[in-house]
């Protein structure tokens, strides 16, 4: 194929999942379910923001099933820097439990966002905890040494600054902490 044909396949492309994201923002439910699952076949990495922006939106519950369940197939690992800065950049705070929810539902990897998931635990609240854990214990590694010392940094920091009122949460940080020695061991192996 030509580069002029591979060009023009890349701008059809780009046309039909915009029009999709069009489609997606229309009033009628079933027309934005449809574009969901042609989303799933056309769509790119990019298009992760305009999820989120539709989830954070008012928007019918089988829509927003709709598009939860989209978040948790994901397999593409181009996904994970999009998803990872619309969660530590906290652009749509009402949406980051779901987000966090897709992570360990989904079949990308994120272990090397290690430390991401510890500062997302010891800095919000309890079942932001409650996700990072579920994430962490699912990660599968390779772990790098930095990546556990910037995590048991993050931990330290927490307990240094006596944030550890809710005792549920200072569990969850306490079971995130066994975690990371496990990890830490394993380095050494």
């Amino acid at each position: 194929m030509s580069q002029e044909e591979q060009n023009k396949k890349a701008e059809k492309e780009a046309l039909k999942v915009k029009q999709l994201l069009i489609q997606l923002n229309t009033g009628d439910s079933d027309q934005q379910i449809k574009a969901l699952k042609s989303l799933q076949v056309h769509g790119q990495p990019k298009i992760i923001e305009a999820l989120v922006r539709k989830l954070d939106g008012e928007i019918e519950q089988k829509v927003e099933k709709e598009i939860i369940e989209f978040l948790c197939s994901l397999k593409d690992t181009g996904v994970v820097p999009f998803i990872m800065a619309i969660i530590n950049e906290n652009q749509y705070p009402n949406q980051r439990q779901k987000l966090l929810n897709t992570l360990w539902n989904s079949k990308v990897d994120y272990s090397e966002h290690l430390q991401d998931f510890v500062n997302i635990a010891v800095n919000g609240d309890f079942m932001d905890a409650l996700e990072a854990i579920t994430i962490i214990e699912n990660l599968e590694g390779p772990f790098e040494e930095e990546q556990v010392l910037e995590s048991q940094l993050h931990l330290t920091r927490y307990i240094e600054n006596g944030k550890t009122q809710d005792e549920q949460k200072a569990y969850l940080i306490s079971e995130i902490t066994v975690k990371l020695q496990e990890i830490e061991r394993g380095l050494g192996a």
